[in-house]
Order: structure tokens, then C-alpha cells, then sequence
């Protein structure tokens, strides 16, 4: 990888994404040209459709970094439409980074991750300074380390923001999984099983009576969670932690990310912490008038446990059998009851949440379905 024949005096050097980068930006010979091709703090990688200039840049690369996660819709057509071998994948000039890196159920959120982000540094540094040979190993060793130390700074930081979370959080989607598991925080519930899911105000909704019932009385979420979602959220009255996951125009380095974290709803100590991270207020009542009115609900049991005469059960995303699946409970599995149209209920065990027929339910464990 990157054994280039012509060692170039001036690189160009094209990311998938901001992240990525901010990271090359700082680790590699100031001569070479870096470029990203998608903001994700602007535009949705997911659904991002090149356009001719990123093409023609892509035509002018040297090198191509990318994490293999986002970009899977475009990634291999764009690549082809550049015309430039040295990117294509198997190409001396092709570096997924996902090989070095762990990344959550397809999720690119890698930023809030230190050992994701200094791993992701230290390969780009060993592997870019091929490019520059005439300079010293010293001077690549002292980029990568004063980048550390802003790393270091910023994971400081953020620990004290995590000192906050301290009543049985949830959080919104995966990307904040990776915030989660660096600071040892134990979430309650997952809402969103993939980022890609497309959150409403009833859904929301929905989310905010699971989490109460379980006792989760906070949510960290990204800054870009849907409106809907978010107001659906706060007139639940649901306190929240809005976590940028991802570096760019609007959060440009680590520090923007420390200061676009915004609290809403009354979360304990969080003076403790109001220098470093804005407090925004709960939605007023004028403002909570524009929200939809609640569909009135059946009145059904809470709880009821799966069926022991099945191992497992399937759930449907619909009341309908034939519904696509959203997932499996085990037989014998207490559950929450969430609603109930004709023969169908839907359910969760906190981790799991669809729609399953009634006569699978029983009153009791290990007892008669009702």
C-alpha cells in the first residue's frame, strides 16, 4: 500500500468525510493537498450523491481514505467514474481505514472514540509519510503527538461531561454507543437499532413511555436527531444530552465539539459543568402547542411474558404477518405492553420492540396465553 514509484513533491490527498479529514489534515506533510468529500455535520453521508467536481477531484487523487461504512451506496461507482487506478480499491493509493479501526453495526460516528481516533492516526501517519520520505521520522512522530495531546484534551473534557449521566441514561442510535462504551456509561435502551432509522414524533413518543417505564430518565442523542423526534422527546418531558458525533463546518475541531454539546431539561449538577456547554431550557407552553395531539390507546395489561411453548418469537414492524421482522424474543421473556390492535399487541424487553400475535402472551410465566 502506497509503495508509490514517483514519490510526489506535493500529494493530493481526498477523504470521504470531515473526520477523517481533520485527522489527515493533521498528521501528514503540510505541502500535500487534503480534501473530504462529505460533511457529515451538514449533509447525511448515507444518502450523499457525488457530483461532477467531486469526480474530478477523485480524478486528481493520489490517495483516497475512507471508512467503508457510509460510503458503500456511491463508494464504487464514484471510484470508477474517476478513472484513476491508484484509488481503486486494491490500489496503491486505497486506504479503508474500517480494516484498522472497530466500527459499531455500521455506524461512522468512530470521532467519539479515542482509541478509534489515535488508531485511525497513527495508520494515516505511518502510511501517508511514504509520500514525504526526505522528511525526518522525527517530524512525523511530533505531528502525531501534539495531535495526541489535543485528542488527550478533548476525551478530558468530554469525561467531565459524562460525569453528568448518572440516572439511567438511554441513548438515541448507535453513534452514541461509541460515547457510551468510552466512558463506561451503562445505557438502558437503545431507541434507534441503525442510524439510518427515520424517527417521527409519535415514535418518539412511544420512546419517551418505554423509557419511564424502564426508569431511564435521560437521553444522550446526536446533534442531528430529527425535529420531530426531538420535540416528541421534550414534550415527554424526557431530559436530554445533544452530542455532536461528527467533526465539520459546523463543528470544525474538538473543541466546537465540547461547546455544541447542548443540555435540555433539568439535569442534576449540570451547573457543574455550564462554562464549558451551553443550557438550553425546556420547549414553553406556546411552543408545545404546535406539537400534535396523542391518539388515545387501548387500555391493555403492562406486562406479560412470551409464551414458554416457543422458544422464540417473531416480531413484526406492523400488525400484519406479513410485516417485514424487527427482531426475536425468547420464549419465557417478561414484556412491557405497549399497545393492542385486534389480534396483535406490540411489545418490547427494552431492546427489542414490534408487534406479535396476542395468543403468544400469557398473563403469567410459564402460564395460559390470554
Amino acid at each position: 500500500m502506497l509503495n508509490l514509484i514517483n514519490i510526489l513533491m506535493s500529494a493530493v490527498i481526498v477523504t470521504s468525510n470531515y473526520d477523517l479529514y481533520y485527522i489527515a489534515k493533521a498528521v501528514v506533510d503540510p505541502s500535500h493537498e487534503v480534501y473530504y468529500l462529505v460533511d457529515e455535520t451538514e449533509i447525511d453521508g448515507e444518502t450523499f450523491r457525488p457530483q461532477d467536481f467531486h469526480i474530478r477531484l477523485l480524478n486528481r487523487a493520489d490517495v483516497f481514505i475512507h471508512t467503508g461504512t457510509f460510503e458503500r451506496k456511491w463508494l464504487a461507482q464514484t471510484l470508477w467514474e474517476s478513472r484513476n487506478s491508484k484509488i481503486l480499491e486494491n490500489g496503491i493509493g486505497h486506504i479503508d481505514i474500517s480494516k484498522y479501526i472497530q466500527l459499531y453495526n455500521g455506524s461512522n460516528c468512530f470521532i467519539l472514540s479515542k482509541e478509534n481516533v489515535k488508531r485511525t492516526a497513527t495508520v494515516l501517519s505511518g502510511l501517508l509519510r511514504k509520500l514525504s520520505p526526505d522528511f525526518s521520522e522525527q517530524f512525523y512522530e511530533k505531528r502525531l503527538s501534539d495531535f495526541f495531546k489535543e485528542v488527550d484534551k478533548f476525551f478530558s473534557d468530554m469525561s467531565t461531561i459524562s460525569s453528568l449521566i448518572t440516572q439511567n441514561p438511554s441513548i438515541y442510535s448507535p453513534c452514541l454507543k461509541y460515547f457510551a462504551d468510552e466512558f463506561g456509561i451503562k445505557y438502558k435502551l437503545m431507541i434507534k437499532k441503525s442510524d439510518r432509522e427515520e424517527f417521527s414524533y409519535r415514535s418518539a413518543r412511544d420512546s419517551a413511555e418505554i423509557m419511564k417505564r424502564i426508569n431511564s430518565k435521560l437521553l444522550l442523542t446526536p446533534h442531528n436527531i430529527e425535529n420531530n423526534a426531538e420535540i416528541g422527546f421534550m414534550s415527554a418531558e424526557i431530559p436530554m444530552i445533544k452530542i455532536p458525533t461528527h467533526l465539520g463546518r459546523k463543528y470544525k475541531d474538538f473543541q466546537s465539539i465540547i461547546q455544541g454539546i447542548v443540555i435540555i431539561g433539568e439535569i442534576p449538577r449540570a451547573d457543574s459543568v455550564k462554562k464549558m456547554i451551553p443550557s438550553t431550557p425546556p420547549y414553553s407552553p406556546e411552543q408545545i402547542t404546535q406539537i400534535p395531539p396523542e391518539q388515545p390507546r387501548a387500555e391493555i395489561q403492562t406486562y406479560g411474558y412470551i409464551t414458554s411453548r416457543f422458544t422464540s418469537v417473531i416480531l413484526r414492524d406492523r400488525p400484519s404477518s406479513r410485516a417485514a421482522q424487527a427482531g426475536k424474543i425468547s420464549g419465557g421473556q417478561k414484556v412491557l405492553i405497549l399497545e393492542k390492535q385486534n389480534e396483535w399487541i406490540k411489545i418490547t424487553d427494552g431492546k427489542n420492540i414490534g408487534w406479535i400475535r396476542s395468543s403468544v402472551i400469557t398473563s403469567e410465566q410459564n402460564g395460559i396465553t390470554q
